[in-house]
């Protein structure tokens, strides 16, 4: 320990926003932060449908409560589970359909169902999450859709 301090020298301390999303629940915020509403999502081959697939979910896994889609909840539970032979998802809006296809070439046979960090003590030094998700997609959708390259970042 150094003088002066509880802590030991050398001390790791995760910094994260502790929660997880997969990327298809980020493509489905993006879409939201876009302006559409996300009603249901279902894939192109089958009948794997999930109803409000963006809906916030607060519970507690792995011993820690923190934000996660519903879809990304039902991910970590492995149901439903996504294959590239599903050749995609179509996602009802309030503004019509919108199709992700799966680039079987590009897609990942084993996802990481959960990437996740406690950040508790991180947290005991004062650290805080100050941006949400949408608060940064957003951010990345106004500096691509900004002609002028006056963009204005968080």
């Amino acid at each position: 320990m150094s003088a002066g301090s509880k802590r030991p020298i050398g001390d790791v301390y995760n910094q994260g926003s502790q929660r997880t999303n997969s990327i298809l629940g980020y493509l489905l915020l993006s879409l939201e932060c876009a302006g559409y509403e996300v009603e249901t999502i279902q894939i192109i081959r089958g009948d794997k449908v999930v109803n409000n697939p963006t809906e916030i979910d607060n519970s507690e896994m792995f011993g820690l409560k923190f934000a996660k889609t519903k879809v990304d909840k039902l991910l970590i539970e492995d149901k439903p589970e996504f294959l590239p032979s599903d050749l995609g998802i179509v996602a009802s809006t309030d503004k019509g359909k919108v199709t992700i296809t799966f680039d079987p070439e590009r897609f990942r046979p084993v996802e990481v169902p959960i990437l996740l960090t406690s950040t508790a003590k991180i947290r005991q030094l004062g650290f805080k999450t100050n941006h949400s998700l949408k608060d940064i997609i957003t951010d990345q959708l106004n500096y691509y859709s900004d002609p002028t390259g006056k963009h204005s970042f968080l």
